[in-house]
Protein backbone atom coordinates (compact mmCIF):
# COMPACT_ATOMS: atom_id res chain seq x y z
CA UNK A 1 0.00 0.00 0.00
CA UNK A 2 0.89 3.54 -0.55
CA UNK A 3 0.95 6.31 1.96
CA UNK A 4 -2.77 7.28 0.95
CA UNK A 5 -3.91 3.59 1.46
CA UNK A 6 -4.26 2.20 -2.12
CA UNK A 7 -2.43 -0.89 -3.41
CA UNK A 8 0.09 -0.62 -5.68
CA UNK A 9 2.90 -2.88 -6.80
CA UNK A 10 4.11 -3.37 -3.52
CA UNK A 11 2.21 -4.85 -0.19
CA UNK A 12 4.16 -2.73 2.44
CA UNK A 13 3.12 0.44 3.70
CA UNK A 14 5.25 3.41 3.72
CA UNK A 15 4.48 6.26 6.12
CA UNK A 16 7.34 8.57 4.52
CA UNK A 17 4.52 11.54 3.67
CA UNK A 18 5.11 12.76 -0.18
CA UNK A 19 6.30 16.31 -0.32
CA UNK A 20 3.87 17.31 -3.10
CA UNK A 21 0.21 16.15 -4.44
CA UNK A 22 -1.07 16.92 -7.82
CA UNK A 23 -4.44 17.22 -9.16
CA UNK A 24 -4.04 16.42 -12.48
CA UNK A 25 -6.12 18.43 -15.32
CA UNK A 26 -8.32 14.97 -15.38
CA UNK A 27 -9.27 15.37 -11.56
CA UNK A 28 -6.98 12.48 -10.32
CA UNK A 29 -4.97 12.97 -7.29
CA UNK A 30 -1.20 12.02 -7.35
CA UNK A 31 1.99 12.00 -6.24
CA UNK A 32 4.70 14.01 -7.06
CA UNK A 33 8.18 12.27 -7.93
CA UNK A 34 9.77 14.95 -9.73
CA UNK A 35 8.81 18.13 -11.32
CA UNK A 36 10.54 18.62 -14.73
CA UNK A 37 12.72 21.54 -15.43
CA UNK A 38 10.26 23.93 -17.86
CA UNK A 39 11.78 23.85 -21.70
CA UNK A 40 11.90 27.13 -22.96
CA UNK A 41 8.63 26.32 -25.39
CA UNK A 42 6.65 25.57 -22.64
CA UNK A 43 5.04 27.53 -19.74
CA UNK A 44 2.49 24.88 -18.50
CA UNK A 45 4.80 22.53 -15.39
CA UNK A 46 5.92 18.68 -16.53
CA UNK A 47 6.04 16.12 -13.13
CA UNK A 48 6.84 12.48 -13.30
CA UNK A 49 3.77 11.32 -10.90
CA UNK A 50 3.20 8.00 -9.32
CA UNK A 51 -0.28 7.22 -10.39
CA UNK A 52 -3.11 5.82 -8.05
CA UNK A 53 -1.95 2.06 -9.09
CA UNK A 54 1.32 2.43 -8.40
CA UNK A 55 3.17 3.38 -11.93
CA UNK A 56 5.17 6.19 -12.88
CA UNK A 57 3.74 8.79 -15.38
CA UNK A 58 4.58 11.85 -16.80
CA UNK A 59 1.72 14.50 -15.54
CA UNK A 60 1.40 17.76 -17.58
CA UNK A 61 0.06 20.91 -15.70
CA UNK A 62 -2.33 20.30 -13.03
CA UNK A 63 -2.89 22.08 -9.49
CA UNK A 64 -0.11 21.22 -6.68
CA UNK A 65 -0.97 20.49 -3.58
CA UNK A 66 1.57 21.44 -0.74
CA UNK A 67 -0.36 21.09 2.72
CA UNK A 68 -1.89 18.09 3.40
CA UNK A 69 -4.04 17.31 6.04
CA UNK A 70 -4.95 13.24 7.36
CA UNK A 71 -8.15 12.54 9.86
CA UNK A 72 -7.70 9.70 11.80
CA UNK A 73 -11.52 8.37 12.52
CA UNK A 74 -11.47 5.09 14.00
CA UNK A 75 -15.03 4.73 13.62
CA UNK A 76 -17.55 3.35 16.18
CA UNK A 77 -17.80 4.48 19.63
CA UNK A 78 -20.65 5.03 22.41
CA UNK A 79 -23.35 2.46 22.43
CA UNK A 80 -22.02 1.13 19.16
CA UNK A 81 -19.19 -1.20 19.96
CA UNK A 82 -19.19 -2.45 16.40
CA UNK A 83 -18.41 -6.11 15.53
CA UNK A 84 -16.67 -8.54 18.07
CA UNK A 85 -15.52 -12.26 18.22
CA UNK A 86 -15.04 -14.14 22.14
CA UNK A 87 -14.95 -10.50 24.09
CA UNK A 88 -12.79 -8.28 21.62
CA UNK A 89 -14.79 -5.36 20.30
CA UNK A 90 -14.03 -3.94 17.23
CA UNK A 91 -13.90 -0.12 18.81
CA UNK A 92 -11.05 -1.30 20.77
CA UNK A 93 -8.79 -2.99 17.86
CA UNK A 94 -9.89 0.65 15.60
CA UNK A 95 -9.07 2.93 18.69
CA UNK A 96 -5.36 1.16 19.25
CA UNK A 97 -4.74 0.86 15.33
CA UNK A 98 -5.54 4.55 15.24
CA UNK A 99 -3.29 5.87 18.27
CA UNK A 100 -0.65 3.87 16.46
CA UNK A 101 -0.70 5.02 13.56
CA UNK A 102 -1.08 8.87 14.53
CA UNK A 103 1.59 7.64 16.29
CA UNK A 104 4.17 7.33 13.29
CA UNK A 105 2.64 9.79 11.32
CA UNK A 106 3.65 12.88 13.69
CA UNK A 107 6.53 11.48 14.71
CA UNK A 108 9.15 14.04 13.69
CA UNK A 109 6.64 16.56 12.16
Amino acid sequence: MDYWGRLGTSSELTLERPPLGLVTLSGINVVVMVELPQTNDSSVAQYIVRTPCGRSQRAIGGELIKDIQIVIDPGHGGIDGGAGYFGLREHSVNLSVSEALKTELTQGV
